[in-house]
């Protein structure tokens, strides 16, 4: 009867045992080894590969998604002051391409916060002339809970204008308000002691090139999705209505003067070709002084492999705190299930 009783009791140990564990293994996959915010097995289903190679003046990145049955790629390219970014997907392709044209210094006479014809006072070359024939730098590294970084610096020949591409293979936060997705090339700009006309600001001209519809967004993807805080976008659009393919160049709505945050601004205009627009990132800084000026612009896809993998239905990740009652009250139920059948027993016995 004695050993009865102990086979029981440990039975319901073992059981009540079992569910805690149960608990736990759920509860890991919440895990964030390196504190993103960002799941680890998020991360680990949406681990892309990446393979950034740099030659000369000229890089390429290539990163991919395999994720059965999802999957696609996105390519970004850069030579002598001319990215292009490409992405595939089932069902088809879009590309773009995102040229740096001139540094301008323009001067807001009428205080709109828009360049207008005849506000230009000065320009200085990029494209080839300022990025040809200088040498990328390329740094790897891995990141805090796996995966793969790299680092890519391209910088003028006169040293005026500098890129900083970084492209991971997992989410990376790099600040309390950005984090840096794995379907994306962030290009950290930065533009070292201009010669600037007293009461100017500065600008970048872009010309981007795409048979795709482009449209502005006054919230960027990684904004609408909590990755960002303040930016916008140009996006370009391709495909099938019904099942598009989006790719992206995204900025911060404020940029960095000397360690004061100042306005940015955007204006743009279809060139004299169907497919062509200027594209002008304007840095209201009032017409102060600038030693140094630092903005940070995107270049990423709406990767629809990476929705597929995140949307996909989950195993069973409920909320916690209600998770671990319902195994408690479990538990209990089955320790009293077998105390109650104990006791008719006992009854029935004597």
């Amino acid at each position: 009867m004695v050993r009865s009783r102990r086979v029981i009791w440990a039975f319901a140990f073992s059981t009540a045992v079992a569910l805690v564990l149960s608990s736990g293994i759920v509860r890991s996959q919440g895990d964030d080894a390196d504190g993103d915010s960002i799941p680890d097995a998020i991360e680990t289903a949406t681990q892309r590969v990446v393979v950034a190679l740099s030659k000369g003046d000229e890089l390429s990145i290539t990163s991919r998604l395999v994720n059965p049955p999802y999957e696609d790629q996105f390519s970004v390219s850069f030579s002598a002051g001319t990215f292009e970014v490409d992405y595939k997907k089932a069902g088809g392709g879009i590309s773009y391409r995102l040229e740096m044209r001139n540094l301008v210094q323009w001067v807001d006479e009428n205080r709109n916060n828009r360049l207008d014809d005849g506000e230009v006072v000065g320009s200085v070359t990029l494209g080839n002339s300022a990025f040809g024939d200088v040498n990328v730098t390329h740094i790897e590294l891995p990141n805090a809970d796996g995966g793969r970084v790299h680092y890519l610096n391209i910088t003028s020949r006169t040293g005026l204008v500098s890129l900083n591409l970084t492209v991971a293979e997992r989410f990376m936060r790099l600040s309390p308000v950005r984090i840096l997705t794995p379907m994306e090339v962030k290009m950290d700009v930065t533009i070292n002691r201009p010669v600037v006309q007293a009461g100017a600001n500065l600008g970048i001209e872009f010309r981007m090139e795409t048979e795709e519809e482009v449209e502005y967004s006054d919230r960027s993807w990684d904004d609408l999705n909590g990755f960002a805080v303040g930016d916008a976008a140009m996006n370009v659009t391709g495909g099938p209505p019904g099942s598009p393919a989006i790719v992206f160049f995204s900025w911060a709505k404020s940029a960095t003067v000397d360690g004061r945050d100042i306005p940015v601004a955007l204006m743009s205009s279809t060139g004299l070709e169907t497919g062509e627009y200027d594209l002008y990132l304007l840095y209201l800084s009032g017409g102060q002084s600038i030693g140094q000026l630092v903005h940070d612009p995107t270049i990423g896809v709406r990767s629809e492999a990476f929705e597929g993998v995140v949307n996909r239905p989950p195993p069973l990740q409920a909320d916690f705190l209600l998770y671990g009652g319902t195994l408690a009250a479990m538990a209990v139920l089955v320790i009293g299930t077998i105390v109650f059948a104990n006791r008719r027993r006992k009854q029935r016995e004597e």
